[in-house]
Order: C-alpha cells, then sequence, then structure tokens
C-alpha cells in the first residue's frame, strides 16, 4: 500500500507556498497603487522573500515526495543544489509539471495532459538568486559601480502569476511507486492545495516529444 504522507507532506508543503503567494499579490497591488508611500521599499522586500522562500518550498516538496517514494537521499545532500543533482539521478524529471487542464474526465477515466515540459531546476535558480539582490544589502563596490539591480514589478508579477498557476494544477512523476502526485488549487485562501496519488496503466513516465519549453515564469 502506497503511503499517503507522501502527498500528504506534498501538500503541506503547498500550502504553505499558496499563502506565500497569496501575500505576493496583495503587496504587489499596494506597491502598484501606492508606489510612493514610504512602506513600498518593505512591501519590495517582502515579495522578493517570499518568492525566494517559494523556489525553496517547491524544491522541499518534490525533495519530501521522492524521498517518502524510496529516494534514499544522503544527508549530506540537503542543500537544494546537491539535492536536485541527486534526484536527477533518480527521476529524470523530478520537479512539478503543469497541467493544460488540472484534471479532465473521459469516458470516465481520469486525463492528465501537461502543458509543458517540466519546470527546470536552472529556473528556479535563477529567479532564488535574483531575488536575494533585493533583499540583501548590497556591497560598497556594487554601490559605487552603480551595479545594484531595481526591483522589476513586470518579472516579480509574471513569477508570482506564473507559481499561481503551476500550483493550481501541476502532476509530480514518482517513478518508483509508478504513481503520479496531482496537485490543484482554486487560487482562493479558504481553499488550500488538493491533490491525490493516481495509478495508471503503467509506469509513471514522460513524452516529451510535442511538449513546448517550460514558460510559466519567462517574463
Amino acid at each position: 500500500m502506497t503511503d499517503p504522507s507522501i502527498a500528504s507532506h506534498y501538500l503541506t508543503v503547498m500550502a504553505s507556498v499558496s499563502y506565500r503567494l497569496l501575500v505576493c499579490e496583495a503587496k504587489l497591488i499596494e506597491i502598484r497603487t501606492n508606489p510612493n508611500k514610504i512602506e513600498t521599499i518593505v512591501d519590495i522586500d517582502c515579495v522578493a522573500l517570499q518568492v525566494r522562500k517559494i523556489c525553496e518550498l517547491i524544491l522541499l516538496a518534490a525533495t519530501l515526495a521522492h524521498v517518502e517514494d524510496g529516494f534514499n537521499l544522503d544527508k549530506k545532500h540537503w542543500h537544494p543544489k546537491d539535492a536536485f543533482r541527486e534526484l536527477k539521478k533518480f527521476n529524470a524529471f523530478p520537479l512539478p509539471l503543469p497541467l493544460e487542464n488540472a484534471v479532465n474526465f473521459v469516458g470516465g477515466s481520469k486525463q492528465l495532459a501537461p502543458a509543458s515540459k517540466p519546470m527546470p531546476f536552472r529556473t528556479l535558480a535563477s529567479i532564488y538568486g535574483q531575488c536575494g539582490n533585493i533583499i540583501h544589502v548590497p556591497s560598497a563596490e556594487k554601490i559605487l559601480a552603480e551595479t545594484i539591480p531595481p526591483f522589476d514589478f513586470a518579472k516579480y508579477k509574471q513569477w508570482v502569476d506564473g507559481f499561481h498557476r503551476l500550483v493550481g494544477g501541476h502532476i509530480l512523476l514518482l517513478p518508483e511507486i509508478r504513481k503520479v502526485l496531482v496537485c490543484t488549487w482554486t487560487g482562493r485562501a479558504t481553499d488550500p492545495p488538493q491533490g491525490s496519488l493516481e495509478e495508471g496503466d503503467g509506469e509513471a513516465i514522460l513524452q516529451l516529444a510535442g511538449l513546448k519549453d517550460f514558460d510559466l515564469l519567462t517574463p
């Protein structure tokens, strides 16, 4: 019998992601409508910090699901980059795949259609690093060289919107137990993400042919 904690732990982390997305959306509205208020600089820091933590939480959720799927992750590899490198040895696609439609019912069976290829780790790593440019105090060298990147509202909104759609409907492949973890979310604060482990006719595999590149988080 499949351990139900695979889904419950994953969804607990996704619930944390959803709350942070709602905070980001509220802060972005405030930044856009009241850009000159004194609290704007703190709102910007809040958005950058929450987006950065969302990147960490998505990788944490995937790691937990794979460990509970049977992946033996050495304690020396819990750092995100190290964990992902090890996960890739266990599963070629260890990060979420956005769904075209969350769940379609055809002929009494569930049909899951990926909207694109899986999220690349380099995307999470890039966003994580760019958020650090906002939340960390710059060095004197960067200030004197005038190389401090400004807060790009459009870019952060694209990221928040993309993460929102991802949590709204995605799957995670679990090859050891040959199941797919399905996660959906209405986008409302009153409704935490829901999910289940689904079993198909064969292994939980992915055919990349015909799928477009992952672009949810591309400004």
